[in-house]
């Protein structure tokens, strides 16, 4: 072999060495860059159990919108102590969040509307296992006395009866808000002559005390 073929041998070497030795400086500064940045990441995250023990959910269905107000109410006056969500029942999509849960809907045709009935049988085995209220709101407890206090019982009793697994711990009662322009025109035209009757004028029949002295209760 003559000195010129022996130099490019050598060169040749040399090349092959050095573009080991940078391949391996890069590679290993690539995976030394990603474990690092991987372990940034995941030495953010604290991971924590969730902690459903005063996490409260109030439920609701509502048609002309003072149920809502009752529902947003309750979570208020809870939320000085408790966490608590306040969700239209269509909203609510894991009830393994919540030790403690209170439904409520208005009274139409003497019944809960039918988003409320539905969504305590269809989940009666988890509410079951928890702490349940239900609430019901209607103008017939506007009569304020024992014929009117009945009818409400009812009502309370057959919406009971539906979900016999649940242990309801208590039932809210109250009054609703009479307001003709929220009707449909249907219910506007059976619900005047009705309520005429009675002697009910257009209005706000809600008592704020008594639904907060029930929501404390629930909270003791």
């Amino acid at each position: 072999m003559n000195a010129k073929q022996t130099r490019r041998k050598f060169l040749g070497i040399i090349s092959k060495i050095t573009g080991a030795t940078i391949g391996m400086l890069v590679f290993g500064r690539y995976f030394t860059l990603s474990g690092r940045s991987l372990t940034g990441i995941n030495s953010g995250l604290k991971q924590k159990p969730f902690d459903s023990g005063n996490k409260i959910l109030v439920a609701y269905a509502s048609k002309s919108g003072s149920t809502v107000e009752i529902a947003k109410f309750i979570g208020n006056t809870f939320s000085k102590k408790k966490t608590v969500e306040v969700l239209k029942i269509s909203e609510v999509t894991d009830l393994s969040r919540y030790s403690q849960v209170i439904i409520g809907s208005p009274i139409i045709y003497d019944k809960w509307i039918k988003e409320a009935r539905h969504f305590i049988k269809d989940n009666e085995g988890v509410l079951a296992e928890k702490k349940v209220s239900f609430f019901l709101v209607c103008l017939v407890l506007c009569g304020n006395n024992e014929k009117t206090q009945k009818k409400a019982d009812k009502y309370a009793s057959e919406i009971e009866k539906t979900t016999p697994k649940i242990n309801v711990r208590n039932f809210g009662q109250f009054k609703g808000v009479l307001n003709y322009s929220k009707m449909s025109f249907k219910s506007k035209i059976m619900m005047k002559p009705l309520m005429a009757s009675k002697g009910l004028k257009e209005g706000d029949y809600r008592d704020w005390k008594q639904i907060e002295e029930w929501t404390k209760r629930l909270s003791s």
